[in-house]
């Protein structure tokens, strides 16, 4: 294990070496939440060693990770549903399978039409990211019809925007 101490560093460490039954050993103390970084990992003669470097807060790759589990905590939302899988894959840049998933949740027949909306609108905004703005709006015209207009103001207003922005965008190729 390595510690850089010119980065500064804000989960504590201590050096227990003389307090530890084994002072021959060097023990060092880590806090709870101590985030380590995978330098190598090798085998040694049946032993695998494994170099590690304690992480500081302002680790670029550690921002990235951050950022990456947020998304991934937004996108299960909902639990974990074809829609949630669908905007993983999204999120993943995987539109064809993300699709795949939104249509498969479309076949349960419970769902409520607030859901079945999100999920057109969904469906919708992946078509006008391809360049397919017909089924684009065809989808968001579905959720438009789906999402109550005054219980969901803001959701309303996304669909409002995508239906305008689809519509022009079909009218200026056909231009």
């Amino acid at each position: 294990m390595e510690i850089d101490p010119t980065k500064i560093i804000t989960v504590p460490f201590a050096d227990i070496t003389k307090l530890s039954n084994s002072p021959h050993e060097g023990e060092i103390l880590f806090s709870i939440g101590s985030i380590w970084y995978i330098k190598t990992v090798e085998e040694n003669n049946d032993y695998w060693v494994i170099k590690l470097n304690l992480c500081n807060d302002s680790n670029p790759q550690l921002a990235q990770l951050d950022d990456q589990l947020t998304k991934l905590d937004e996108c299960l939302t909902n639990g974990s549903t074809y829609l949630s899988l669908g905007n993983i894959l999204r999120a993943l840049g995987d539109k064809p399978n993300a699709e795949n998933f939104y249509q498969r949740m479309l076949d349960d027949t419970t769902l409520s039409y607030k859901t079945r909306g999100h999920i057109y609108y969904n469906i919708g905004t992946l078509a006008a990211e391809q360049g397919r703005y017909g089924d684009a709006l065809k989808n968001i015209q579905k959720a438009e019809e789906l999402i109550p207009s005054a219980a969901e103001l803001s959701d309303r207003q996304e669909i409002d925007y995508e239906l305008v922005y689809s519509f022009a965008r079909i009218r200026l190729w056909q231009i």
